[in-house]
């Protein structure tokens, strides 16, 4: 694959290996303290909703071109998944495996591994925790 002028040699991966996704799992827990919950820390595998905000079932997609989302940390405004990408430098073989999660609205929650969105963040406010983990199975 040729990805911004760099030749980038990747092992051939079948159509039914591509199409593989990972499945959701989903629980909720209280939030007794805020201040004792490191959310900085989470494997890239998991993450952590305000359960009152997400509107169920989650799914999982690939990204397509006009994609937006509120990155956590912006207030207002939605940035392009794309642009996100090209600002934290994804190849062109990672954009095609990047997966999203998506709410019953196909609202994206997160970019799985890197990045979730401001609206449905935890905060002092919080009284239930949707912690969703991602299972790969081999």
């Amino acid at each position: 694959v040729l990805d911004h002028g760099t030749l980038l040699i990747l092992p051939h991966q079948t159509a039914e290996q591509d199409s593989r996704l990972p499945r959701i799992s989903c629980r909720t827990m209280e939030l007794f303290n805020f201040s004792q919950l490191d959310l900085r820390h989470l494997p890239p595998h998991e993450a952590m909703f305000d359960a009152d905000t997400v509107r169920l079932p989650l799914s999982l997609r690939h990204w397509r071109e006009a994609d937006r989302f509120q990155p956590l940390g912006l207030p207002s405004g939605t940035q392009l998944v794309s642009d996100y990408f090209t600002d934290h430098k994804f190849s062109i073989p990672q954009k095609q495996r990047q997966l999203l999660l998506v709410d019953a609205d196909d609202t994206i929650l997160w970019i799985v591994g890197h990045r979730t969105t401001h609206p449905h963040r935890v905060t002092p406010n919080t009284q239930k925790i949707l912690v969703v983990d991602l299972v790969f199975d081999n």
